[in-house]
């Protein structure tokens, strides 16, 4: 936990954490919504229900892997404070895998989380 060793060095870095859940599970016969409708989301509760402008808002993309599973993500930042990661997973550790993330391989798995 990167962050957690850069508290107290910027007033960007808190130790507060509450994580909240919001999954879309999607397989290969049927896509509720993905990476496109997920952002769209994030973006329509920061702004119009939470009232943040958009200029203060940024995204920062890189990898997810944690139990197993990985995927793409999407840090949403507000005025440079960490508010949301937004995770997709569609992938599972295999050995054999063709992705690497964190030094372990993963391969693509039927369902979109």
């Amino acid at each position: 936990m990167i962050d957690v060793d850069l508290v107290g060095e910027t007033g960007r870095h808190l130790t507060s954490f509450e994580m909240l859940c919001h999954d879309s599970f999607n397989t290969q016969k049927k896509t509720i919504y993905w990476i496109d409708g997920t952002v769209s989301r994030s973006y329509d509760f920061l702004t119009r229900a939470m009232g943040i402008k958009p200029e203060l808002i940024t995204y920062k993309e890189g990898p997810w892997s944690g139990g197993g599973n990985g995927g793409e993500a999407l840090e949403v930042f507000v005025g440079g404070l960490e508010v949301a990661t937004l995770v997709f997973m569609d992938m599972k550790e295999d050995p054999e895998g063709a992705f690497e993330i964190e030094g372990l391989k993963y391969s693509k798995m039927e369902m979109q989380i």
